[in-house]
């Protein structure tokens, strides 16, 4: 038993003399011991330990309350004769005054592999933050004065450079835009068709597409009638797109229409209700001849105005 404990109880000893033999320290200082409002203040913590530890970056944030932490800087490390230094910067400020105490901040750190994490403290550190001294007997001035940069002959001769570049350019901008709008501009012309020859050239567009020729009996009489329905509906302003042939009928009882004519328009509405509605199956001749009215009501209410212009030309 005697045999075995003496090897333990020397193990124990030299890790405890190991423990011990690892050296650390922490500590904080600033700059400066008085300052004003808004300075920046300079707040270091210098740590010195083995190579053997580990040490993590304090947080000065956490437990300086009196202060704002503005920046961080990167930290400085220097190494000599197995000892490390880590100098870590801080740049914080104060915006009242005020004497300030920044307590012992904690840097935590760890003895080689082992995870359990230990504990050194800094110093705290002190410093005063003073007031600007303010005379309210003189007059309200700004904090510093204008700068005044003076101007070499250099500057003066770009500058003047430019202004006269900006005048080229504004005098070539203003001249473009008169020649633009001195150039004669074209005008389109617009060409309305007059509502009888728009009519009349779809209805022998139908014509040529020989629909009922092929079987397409019903879309012949469709198409025609919808032909002759907008052309009411833009000769004499009526309602017929939508309207039963009553109600086409009664309308154009209010326009001068020939008996001839109006005969003409009931008889070819009503053929082609009988197609579209009755499932009526008209003869060819029948198919025939309502191209032959529909054609005949378009040239048949022809406006006056268009009829007079004919003449002329026939007489010319």
């Amino acid at each position: 038993m005697v045999k075995y404990l003496a090897p333990t109880i020397s193990i124990i000893l030299l890790s405890f003399c190991s423990l011990n033999s690892q050296s650390i320290s922490a500590r904080a200082f600033t700059d400066k011991s008085e300052y004003q409002v808004g300075d920046y203040i300079n707040y270091a913590i210098e740590i010195s330990h083995d190579h053997d530890l580990i040490v993590f970056k304090p947080s000065l944030s956490e437990f300086a309350k009196d202060v704002d932490v503005i920046r961080t800087d990167e930290p400085f490390i220097e190494e000599t004769q197995g000892v490390k230094k880590i100098i870590y910067q801080f740049i914080v400020s104060k915006y009242d005054s005020a004497d300030v105490t920044i307590p012992s901040i904690p840097v935590l750190y760890q003895l080689g592999n082992d995870t359990t994490s230990l504990t050194v403290a800094t110093n705290s550190v002190q410093f005063i933050v003073r007031t600007l001294p303010v005379n309210t007997s003189l007059e309200i001035k700004d904090v510093k004065p204008p700068i005044v940069i003076p101007m070499d002959l250099l500057t003066i001769l770009l500058i003047l450079l430019a202004i006269l570049l900006l005048i080229l350019l504004a005098l070539y901008l203003y001249r473009r835009n008169q020649k633009n709008k001195q150039k004669k501009v074209e005008k389109k012309r617009v060409y309305i068709i007059p509502p009888h020859v728009k009519a009349l050239t779809e209805l022998y567009a139908l014509e040529d597409k020989k629909l009922w020729q092929q079987g397409l009996i019903k879309e012949y009489h469709t198409g025609i009638t919808e032909i002759i329905r907008r052309y009411f509906e833009d000769r004499f302003k009526i309602l017929a797109l939508e309207s039963s042939t009553t109600e086409i009928m009664d309308q154009l009882t209010r326009v001068v229409l020939s008996k001839e004519i109006y005969r003409t328009v009931n008889n070819f509405l009503n053929n082609a209700d009988l197609v579209k509605f009755a499932k009526y199956k008209p003869l060819p001749a029948v198919n025939e001849e309502m191209m032959k009215q529909a054609v005949d009501i378009v040239e048949n209410t022809v406006p006056v105005s268009f009829e007079n212009s004919k003449r002329e030309k026939v007489n010319v």
